[in-house]
């Protein structure tokens, strides 16, 4: 039997609701995580990325690189993708056609804009716990990555399995004060001086069962338009750790194999470098590789 939003999130009741996300979603898929008969399969990884409608080949080159394993190392994963809402109606059947297709698309009601993204990890956060409970670890990341599942799910293997949280840890970073910049935070909405450390949000993961306690904590913390800097805001007041790993970008890196044999993800990637990737990635060579950084 699947959860429902009551049994699968307890709120607390003695805090007050501030950003209550009352959305609902247009496109699902609530088996995702479930056989056929409804039984809940040993989901290792569930991996949700952040999309947007006119994206469709970054989506089609993921679901036939680096997205398209279902298990590794006797592991089961599950890939999504995330969207919002567009204002036009064709692209709205198209990312339907798409989804009846593929089954992979889940789709909230609110704007799809830079500054509804943490919207999108609420929404995430709300999905998961909801449907993929007993997921054991949750990824969020972008569709201009690639991730490593390999080098993943090797981490994750020794990993806590609680209160869990890995990615590029930025311990020190400032807010931009300037309006015209794309990261721009009043002093109103974050007064201090420099952000809690907080993981990059091109990727990171998180131990499953901090879904649906992240999304508790979002409904009684100030709405934040940086998700990655609210993120972090939940997990401080969850009291869990930031973790940083290097193999874990947010810049581009220029491709070499031995470097990308490393990797767990990298970012900014075109959908014709991921194909590129992903066929070399598939040759074994000899690399030389000094110890790995963690």
């Amino acid at each position: 039997m699947k959860p429902t939003e009551t049994s699968s999130n307890q709120r607390d009741d003695s805090r007050q609701i501030i950003n209550p996300h009352e959305y609902k979603l247009r496109m699902d898929e609530p088996q995702a995580c479930y056989d056929a008969a409804g039984t809940p399969e040993e989901v290792f990884l569930l991996v949700l990325i952040f999309t947007v409608h006119l994206h469709t080949q970054q989506r089609k080159a993921i679901r036939e690189t680096w997205g398209s394993p279902r298990e590794i190392k006797g592991k089961k994963v599950v890939t999504l993708f995330l969207l919002a809402q567009n204002q036009y109606a064709y692209l709205q059947q198209r990312v339907e056609k798409e989804s009846n297709k593929h089954h992979d698309l889940l789709q909230e009601d609110f704007q799809d804009t830079y500054n509804n993204l943490t919207l999108k990890t609420i929404m995430a956060m709300k999905w998961a716990s909801t449907h993929c409970p007993h997921a054991s670890y949750v990824m969020k990341t972008d569709d201009d990555s690639y991730v490593s599942y390999d080098n993943l799910v090797k981490h994750l293997t020794r990993s806590p399995s609680t209160n869990y949280a890995v990615g590029r840890l930025y311990p020190n970073a400032a807010p931009f004060r300037d309006p015209g910049h794309k990261w721009y935070m009043s002093k109103e909405l974050y007064p201090g001086r420099v952000y809690l450390p907080y993981l990059s949000g091109a990727g990171y993961v998180i131990s499953g069962e901090l879904t649906g306690k992240i999304y508790e904590e979002s409904l009684q913390t100030r709405y934040l338009h940086l998700e990655d800097v609210f993120v972090a805001i939940c997990l401080k007041s969850l009291k869990v750790q930031r973790r940083n790993n290097y193999y874990f970008t947010c810049q581009r890196q220029e491709y070499s194999y031995c470097r990308f044999r490393q990797l767990i993800s990298a970012h900014k990637l075109r959908p014709t470098e991921m194909y590129r990737i992903w066929r070399d990635q598939k040759r074994r060579r000899r690399c030389s590789l000094g110890p790995r950084r963690q």
